[in-house]
């Protein structure tokens, strides 16, 4: 049984850890581009934060409620990856759990701001609205184990050696998942100390953050977007095989290395 991470309506055309290994692949293709600014936005660490934020960053694909399409935008998958990153990395460093989660939560921005939001009728996300939404709909945020087996899952993550630094750290996710359903206000203290963090301060404060969140966002999105085009291209009928906007700018010579090169690198 293979956990999913992307669907063609019902039907699950890429599994996650082979999600996971496209878009680490990726990252490792520019990492060597950005290791610099990124150590000196954030700091150097013992581990790849990138890597790790990557490597979760869609880890509440797996629970039961994705796997309904009717579901996926009035559940942000987003939320638990934030939620699961910021689990693992709050004892290392809080600011660098509140940087990364931050990014990983808004790693599918525009879908939150456009289709979710409007077919919401608001204008914002509020604590309540996730409170509400993750309450009714909690007995579906749970593992669905018809299709993913957690414990295989979480060996294969855990043997990825872009993370083999926080190996101990990534067998907790299996916990932390469990645990959804009666750790909801936990999620909401956490969404909250996230949006708090990032809205309320000096502004020279906010700036930093939001300069640090930026940085590390677009890491995420370019190593995202380029391990979905290589994974997905041609496998579910409604998409377009150019790829999204992102993948159009990196054609144009928007990233050090072009599309071709990525292609090699992947392939």
């Amino acid at each position: 049984m293979s956990c999913c991470a992307f669907y063609c309506e019902e039907k699950c055309v890429e599994t996650y850890i082979d999600h996971i290994k496209n878009v680490l692949k990726a990252w490792s293709s520019v990492k060597s581009y950005y290791k610099k600014p990124l150590n000196r936005v954030i700091g150097a660490y013992n581990f790849d934060p990138i890597a790790i934020a990557l490597t979760l960053h869609d880890i509440g694909k797996i629970l039961k409620i994705y796997k309904i399409p009717r579901y996926r935008y009035m559940y942000r998958h987003e939320i638990i990856g934030a939620y699961v990153v910021y689990k693992i990395l709050h004892d290392i460093s809080n600011d660098l759990a509140i940087t990364l989660s931050i990014a990983v939560m808004l790693h599918h921005e525009p879908a939150i701001i456009g289709a979710y939001m409007g077919e919401l009728g608001e204008r914002y996300l509020t604590l309540t609205t996730l409170r509400s939404i993750l309450e009714n709909y909690s007995d579906m945020l749970v593992i669905d184990e018809e299709t993913c087996n957690i414990d295989t899952l979480v060996q294969e993550l855990a043997s990825l050696k872009e993370v083999a630094e926080m190996r101990d750290k990534i067998f907790v996710v299996k916990k932390t998942l469990y645990n959804l359903n009666s750790n909801i206000l936990d999620i909401i203290e956490t969404m909250r100390e996230l949006i708090l963090a990032s809205s309320v301060g000096s502004p020279f404060k906010l700036n930093v953050l939001r300069n640090k969140v930026a940085t590390l966002l677009h890491m995420l999105v370019i190593s995202d977007s380029i391990g979905a085009y290589i994974g997905r291209r041609s496998k579910c009928k409604k998409d377009n095989d150019e790829g999204t906007w992102i993948i159009e700018r990196i054609r144009e010579g928007a990233e050090p290395i072009s599309i071709d090169s990525f292609m090699e690198v992947m392939f």
